[in-house]
Parts: C-alpha cells; structure tokens; sequence
C-alpha cells in the first residue's frame, strides 16, 4: 500500500496540478473579489477593479493563494477597512470650497467600508469546501 502512495505522490509532485489548481484558484479569487466592488457602491472607475491582484507560491505538499490591492488603487484599503470620522481643515488664508458654500472646516463621518476583499474571499473558499 506504500508503494501506491508514494507513486501518486510523486505523480503530484511531478507534474502541474498542483501549480494549475493554484492558478486557478487565484484567478477565481480575483473574479470573486473585483466582481464585489459592483454590488451596493456609487460611481465606479473601475481604478479600484483593475487594481485586485492575485498570485500564488507553492510549498511542500500545497501552496498559498493571496489576493491584495496594487499600487494603482491606494485608497483601497479604506474603500475595503473603512475609517473613523475625521476633520477637514482648509489651508491658512483660504476655504475649502464644498457645492454648500465656502468653509474653513468640513467634518467627514467616515464610514464602515465595503469589505469586498473579506466577501470575495469567502465565496471563494465556499466554491473549493
């Protein structure tokens, strides 16, 4: 009986499957991922979209799959996180011009976030259980 698993692993080991699982599984968690920034948002660019990067690295027996936002995007991380409240102050000798009128102070209530990374994975991971 050792003698068949040891053949079926190296079978795996030598050939693709494993990298061909992986890639595959990182391209469907970037589809699952971008496809979330089209549900409940305001005016997309798609900037944000184009940004979700996924790739993959293999070890012993399996690998890691991992997607994150790219450099093109860097407010990603607060359209996914969200963030506190916070204010908004105009530089000294002007205003800050809003559609309500000039201002020397704007308070932002700040906002849960989106968590698309977090809903894009869990679709994911529900697609390979």
């Amino acid at each position: 009986m050792g003698e068949i698993t040891e053949f079926i692993k190296l079978y795996i080991e030598d050939s693709n499957l494993i990298e061909d699982k992986l890639d595959e599984i990182a391209l469907v968690l970037n589809e699952n991922i971008q496809n979330q920034l089209y549900h409940g948002h305001g005016r997309i660019t798609g900037n944000l979209r184009d940004s979700i990067q996924s790739d993959y690295s293999t070890q012993t027996g399996g690998g890691i799959v991992r997607a994150y936002i790219g450099d093109s995007a860097p407010y990603g991380w607060a359209v996914n996180d969200g963030y506190d409240a916070f204010d908004i102050y105009a530089k000294p000798g002007s205003a800050l011009n809003t559609p309500y009128g000039l201002f020397k102070k704007v308070h932002h209530p700040g906002f849960d976030g989106y968590h698309f990374m977090e809903e894009g994975l869990e679709e994911t991971v529900a697609l390979y259980r």
